[in-house]
């Protein structure tokens, strides 16, 4: 029984005992029939925001057992996410897509995890074990925009200006261009890959559109010309993998091994839009219209039509538990092991949609907080893309379902 029911059969008993027993029966019956229909609450959006909160609450009590005394989290599943600076600040993003409240509880192991991920920086000047870079485009986006929120929610500033101008700088250093010995024309050019601590000219594992999108994000304060200077690269980049369908491909380059868009594929003569790379352009996009300065009208009506033809691209497609653009016969690996990843990343950008299709993400929602595990994790059966590392799970569906429950109407497309 919900505690609003059990307050009402509370209100009603005193009634009764007030009123004696002429209206015993007549009251019983009412109140028999008022509960049976608040058993129907849970259905509502009481009921489900309150299952969200305790699903979120329980997601951070496994994440902060995982803590280690140093300040960091480990992954126990991958070798080179063993030590700790990238899931770190992937737990730390985490954490600050929560209400206040919540990220009020946890201040000392934010504050610890912080000074573990200083350490790195102190050393190489952007975020890494000491030792040296684990996905460094990456997790220093994360801890920028991990840091952000925890300053604009609770006050809790955890980098010094000066430290986040020098890891702001390292994004910039780390976009791919001619200082990387690329030109403007290759395919590669303008976009960040998991390389980014290699200055200089070098051979790069591939641009894609996921680090990228976090990495603008994370320059979004950034008013300083070399930002400007790679929101107008990442802006030609971003053109090369938005499809005609109006979705978005993972990497500008045909034959990469990673691009699950099928591009090499013989069934197909172009890349194939599919559900997480559309998002994370979406995301892109939206950053460029936000901070772009005074940009164009060319420039800003391409952003425009950029952004309506992959929101329809996305809202055209069943809302199902799986990431779109995948058919049937395609390995089942690739859509359902970007499932996590999927949901935090359309759920970050949720308020962008029709409020037809927002309802949908209840369905979201409701099978994130009965998906999770008896121990507050969730994990991917699938190990295709690393989801099947609890933590790493954990973090992508603690943020969904905190931007799924949400009422925020702050994160709306650029008006200008």
């Amino acid at each position: 029984m919900l505690p609003s029911q059990i307050y009402l059969h509370f209100m009603v008993v005193r009634f009764v005992l007030h009123m004696g027993n002429r209206n015993l029966m007549h009251i019983t019956r009412l109140t028999f029939l008022l509960i049976l229909g608040l058993a129907w609450i849970p259905q509502s959006g009481w009921g489900r925001q309150s299952q969200e909160q305790i699903a979120i609450k329980s997601g951070l009590k496994f994440l902060i057992q995982n803590q280690s005394d140093d300040g960091n989290w480990k992954s126990d599943y991958y070798g080179n996410l063993k030590q700790g600076a990238a899931i770190t600040s992937l737990v730390l993003y985490a954490i600050s897509n929560c209400d206040q409240k919540t990220i009020e509880q946890y201040v000392s192991e934010i504050k610890n995890a912080f000074a573990f991920q200083r350490l790195g920086i102190q050393k190489n000047g952007y975020v890494s074990n000491v030792s040296g870079p684990d996905y460094a485009v990456y997790a220093t986006s994360f801890l920028i925009l991990a840091n952000e929120n925890f300053t604009h929610k609770s006050k809790l500033r955890c980098l010094s200006i000066a430290e986040i101008k020098l890891l702001q700088k390292f994004l910039c250093d780390a976009q791919l261009d001619e200082t990387h010995g690329l030109t403007a024309i290759e395919p590669d050019y303008g976009g960040w890959d998991l390389s980014g601590w290699m200055q200089g000219k070098r051979t790069s594992p591939g641009t894609n559109v996921s680090v990228s999108s976090f990495a603008i994000q994370a320059l979004a304060s950034d008013q300083s010309q070399p930002a400007n200077d790679a929101r107008e690269k990442l802006f030609r980049w971003a053109r090369r993998i938005q499809n005609s369908d109006g979705g978005f491909h993972f990497h500008p380059k045909k034959d990469h091994e990673g691009n699950k868009a099928g591009w090499a594929d013989k069934r197909f003569s172009a890349p194939r839009s599919y559900g997480t790379a559309t998002a994370d352009g979406i995301r892109i996009l939206k950053s460029l219209a936000k901070a772009t300065a005074k940009p164009s009208l060319e420039h800003k009506n391409a952003l425009d039509a950029g952004f309506v033809s992959a929101v329809r691209w996305i809202e055209q497609k069943p809302f199902r538990l799986s990431v779109p653009g995948f058919g049937e016969s395609d390995d089942d690996s690739w859509k359902n092991g970007l499932f996590y990843y999927y949901s935090m990343s359309l759920a970050l950008e949720m308020d962008l949609f029709s409020d037809r299709f927002k309802k949908q993400s209840k369905l979201l929602a409701d099978f994130l907080t009965k998906d999770q595990q008896s121990d507050g994790s969730w994990s991917n059966r699938s190990t295709r893309m690393r989801e099947d590392d609890p933590i790493i799970a954990t973090c992508f569906a603690i943020v969904a379902l905190c931007k799924l429950k949400s009422d925020s109407r702050s994160n709306t497309w650029p008006k200008n």
